[in-house]
């Protein structure tokens, strides 16, 4: 007797109704809009009746997924959603991958993502800083990670791996986030270092054990082993869209918000993982739909990052990938071209701006910048403090603004009846910092200045200005010798009618004990800039052509100055190796990577405006400067 067979029929996007289906998807993207925004910090007042409605809606649109089986549906928005950020937001960090390293380097930091480890697990002797030598390297490999995985989950392609893949990472980009938001640097935790016996720094530490409880020392027989109680060292910015958030709107997100944002597409990554085990052949026209959907998702990103680049690639990305599985079924090797395809895309991406800048530059020191402006953007922060105080007989609570009428004619604080609870802050207007900060602030200590800084006018006129004026009497009766600074005191008062004078000398103000050019660079009519991060580790295979521009420049009474962040002992060894006489400043090693990720780098400014930015492998020669820049 034969067994009848019963196939069940195979899951479709539009499931029982395309239209019901379709409503539930936009209500549950309503909903999860309607949380983010309900548990936003700055959001004030009394959000109860947004975060009930926000989880009802979720909760009804869920249902409603379920009962019309639209499982799918869900999943074909969140693949288009969590596929276009991923390539939006790979290609962002891909533009400036030094730039991502850097913060990669920040976490690495032993009280960073560390601590948690040391603090969670009893492990004090857990690290992270061996791996900031691979940060580059790493994040070379997150960004063309990221950035495959989107096309290639737009693209629908191997969606069972594909999508196990994107909530792991997901996951970690959710715990990486979710500790950014909640470091706490007023917590305490163990850190462990080892030192040889004869190391400085160990046997510093022995010492300062002795009289400071937070130093305790674990052992000393073979090597110094040494407890430190450390505070978290926090991470302000998790550095998800690198620096595009700022360059474009004017501030990166928050870590609460770089948290909601992960955990957003943490949910959707979810549904999607579901669905992809369901059996789902999709047509080749809704395939096409998917990226063409995708694309005006990328648009609107690209716009918001003022920025086109990401819409090209990914065009160019889904085109040759169409192109490439228009045979899928009958090429098995179909998906790893795919892969092959994708990775050499991105990969010249990747290569091109590690070899010179990033294509779109959202840093300050930007060409097109003016530095004034950028020092001067930041805001000071704006908050209402509102004290809440319980009543103890009653349990009534009540709320009063700090400083109000009320708070101070009441002052409950000191009502026996009353106890204080706690205290929220309203943000009015957020603090925001300078895009230049005070960090940057050449310098150059008054006992360096010698001929090679003295050749320039605008160095020359601060010396002066910083020098006082003696008068040198001598008395006849006496023979003594008198120095009176001029305007001290007149010198032909009768006080000194027996002295005669004899010259002036100039000698420097005693308080006067170094140079900072910070306001002179953005008065200068023509400056040339060479930034060097780091003068060991600079790239100097093209100092011949630096020599002839700084050359060619003192001709024409244009100021050619270098940045660095080494110390004064390693610039006059670097001036000597290289004969190489340029007027030397010392700054904040930050800012030099902000201003160039090329090291060194030139850059030329026109009263304190950046006309334009020259990496190591693209230096000009003086000649195309003068016509094209300097005239």
């Amino acid at each position: 007797m034969s067994r009848k067979v019963v196939m069940r029929p195979k899951a479709t996007v539009a499931g029982r109704s395309f239209l019901f289906n379709v409503i539930f998807v936009a209500l549950n993207i309503v909903s999860i809009s309607l949380l983010v925004l309900a548990f936003h910090p700055n959001l004030t007042g009394n959000t109860t009746a947004l975060k009930i409605t926000g989880f009802a809606i979720l909760l009804f649109s869920i249902f409603g997924l379920i009962v019309f089986k639209g499982r799918i549906a869900l999943a074909s928005a969140a693949r288009v959603i969590v596929g276009s950020i991923f390539i939006v937001s790979g290609l962002v960090k891909a533009n400036d991958p030094i730039g991502f390293s850097y913060k990669l380097q920040e976490y690495f930091e032993d009280g960073a993502l560390a601590y948690r480890i040391k603090e969670w697990f009893n492990m004090p002797e857990f690290s992270f800083e061996g791996m900031g030598e691979s940060a580059l390297t790493l994040s070379v490999l997150i960004c063309l990670f990221e950035i495959i995985l989107g096309v290639l989950v737009v693209l629908g392609q191997r969606l069972k791996v594909v999508s196990v893949l994107i909530v792991g990472i997901m996951l970690f980009f959710t715990f990486l986030t979710w500790h950014t938001d909640n470091c706490n640097p007023g917590v305490k935790f163990t850190d462990r270092n080892r030192y040889e016996l004869s190391n400085p720094i160990g046997q510093a530490l022995l010492k300062k054990a002795k009289t400071d409880k937070s130093v305790k020392i674990v052992s000393r027989v073979d090597e110094i082993i040494v407890d430190e109680t450390m505070s978290p060292q926090c991470v302000n910015d998790c550095g998800c869209f690198g620096d595009a958030m700022k360059g474009s709107i004017g501030r990166s997100l928050t870590p609460a918000e770089s948290f909601w944002k992960d955990l957003v597409l943490l949910y959707f990554s979810i549904w999607i993982l579901l669905a992809a085990f369901k059996k789902n052949q999709v047509p080749e026209k809704k395939k096409l739909l998917y990226w063409l959907t995708s694309l005006v998702l990328i648009t609107l990103l690209s716009w918001l990052f003022a920025w086109w680049l990401p819409l090209l690639f990914a065009f160019f990305s889904f085109i040759g990938g169409m192109w490439i599985l228009r045979k899928e079924s009958t090429n098995p090797k179909s998906f790893w071209n795919l892969n092959l395809f994708l990775l050499v895309l991105s990969g010249l991406l990747v290569s091109y701006v590690l070899m010179y800048e990033p294509i779109k530059d959202y840093r300050a020191y930007a060409v097109g910048s003016n530095l004034s402006l950028k020092m001067k953007d930041g805001a000071e922060g704006k908050y209402l403090e509102y004290m809440t105080f319980k009543h103890k007989k009653s349990g009534r609570t009540k709320e009063m603004l700090l400083g109000s009428k009320d708070y101070e004619k009441e002052r409950l604080w000191e009502n026996k009846d009353w106890k204080y609870l706690s205290n929220r802050q309203k943000v009015i207007v957020e603090t925001r910092l300078s895009s230049i900060t005070e960090q940057f602030s050449p310098f150059l200590p008054y006992e360096e200045v010698n001929d090679d800084y003295l050749q320039f006018s605008f160095i020359t006129n601060k010396f002066a200005k910083n020098n006082e004026t003696f008068v040198r009497l001598y008395g006849k009766e006496n023979d003594t010798m008198l120095s009176l600074k001029v305007g001290d005191t007149t010198i032909l008062s009768e006080s000194y009618a027996g002295f005669q004078m004899m010259d002036t000398v100039e000698r420097r103000n005693e308080d006067f004990t170094e140079f900072n050019i910070r306001e002179d660079i953005l008065k200068l009519k023509k400056l040339i800039i060479l930034s060097v991060r780091n003068l060991k580790d600079a790239d100097w295979s093209e100092i011949e052509k630096l020599k002839d521009i700084l050359k060619k420049s003192q001709k024409d009474n244009i100021p050619m100055i270098m940045l660095v962040s080494s110390s004064m002992e390693d610039v006059r060894a670097f001036k000597k190796k290289y004969n190489f006489s340029i007027p030397v400043f010392i700054t904040d090693e930050i800012e030099l990577k902000a201003i160039a990720r090329s090291n060194p780098s030139l850059m030329v400014l026109k009263k304190g405006i950046v006309k334009g930015k020259y990496p190591k492998r693209a230096l000009p020669d003086y000649k195309w400067l003068e016509l094209n820049v300097l005239k």
